[in-house]
């Protein structure tokens, strides 16, 4: 069940109706107050037991109140996060986005955009988890470098040539898995996954830079389109304002795109280069 955005200006009433897609690079989930849900006493059955519709109640009564600690509660419920989950927020968001001023859902949409994130992650193509990963370590917001940029596309190539042989090359300390299998761990994740083509991350990755490059043309067109209503002095105050929001916006958006895409079109140079490698 896909999850169906609202398009256009969306109201009820005089207050505006907000949808994860009108709200723009949110804050972290940890800093943003939360409206939390009453918890219930079904948390005292184990999640598997649960019907469906109980068990999305569940999740997201969970989510919703982790607040900073929402990283750790995510991988509880991984494999229950899916397209219907993410449309029983996003009504949730809707419901509350009618009685509440717009600062009270953004905490939710951070949720929202948090788990929606976290689908795509599980559902992306081996090139895409690789990308992922590989983004992860070149795109460090510059309070949290604790390394050069050199040396985290250092590490990136790495990390790029071990998904590319595969995991038979690395070294694989048999006994401390068995002994960790034996105490109910689980396996590396480096050894469940198989090699990744390079030729396929190649070609997924020019991909996506096409894409990129066709919706930032897109937004330049409607940056400039804002600008020229704003030159020609045609709307009210009000619109004005919402105008000059949506102007910033855009830039912010555009520049945090370009940031990315400069990473990824390091990234895809290195693959190429590592034409050597049998594909």
């Amino acid at each position: 069940m896909a999850l169906k955005q609202p398009q256009g200006d969306q109201t009820e009433g005089s207050r505006e109706v907000v949808t994860p897609d009108q709200i723009e690079e949110p804050e972290p989930v940890a800093d943003i107050p939360i409206p939390s849900i009453p918890q219930e006493k079904a948390d005292e059955v184990p999640i598997e037991e649960m019907d469906p519709v109980e068990r999305r109640t569940r999740i997201i009564i969970d989510v919703v109140n982790a607040g900073g600690a929402l990283e750790t509660v995510i991988p509880k419920y991984r494999e229950y996060i899916d397209e219907e989950l993410l449309e029983v927020l996003f009504k949730r968001i809707q419901t509350t986005a009618q009685f509440e001023e717009k600062s009270a859902v953004e905490g939710l949409v951070a949720v929202w955009r948090r788990l929606r994130s976290e689908l795509e992650r599980k559902n992306a193509t081996p090139a895409m988890k690789l990308l992922d990963k590989l983004l992860k370590i070149v795109n460090v917001p510059p309070e949290f470098e604790e390394s050069t940029e050199h040396e985290r596309l250092e590490e990136a190539t790495d990390t790029m040539m071990d998904a590319f042989i595969g995991p038979q090359a690395q070294a694989v300390d048999i006994f401390a898995i068995a002994k960790d299998l034996a105490e109910g761990g689980e396996p590396p994740e480096e050894l469940m996954e198989g090699p990744v083509s390079r030729k396929a991350f190649v070609a997924e990755v020019e991909e996506l830079l096409e894409d990129a490059k066709k919706s930032t043309v897109d937004a330049q067109k409607r940056l400039q389109s804002i600008k020229k209503q704003l030159r020609e002095n045609l709307e009210q105050a009000r619109q004005e304002t919402a105008l000059r929001r949506e102007l910033e916006a855009l830039r912010m958006k555009i520049d945090s795109r370009e940031a990315v895409m400069d990473h990824v079109r390091n990234l895809l140079r290195v693959a190429k280069s590592l034409s050597h490698i049998p594909t």
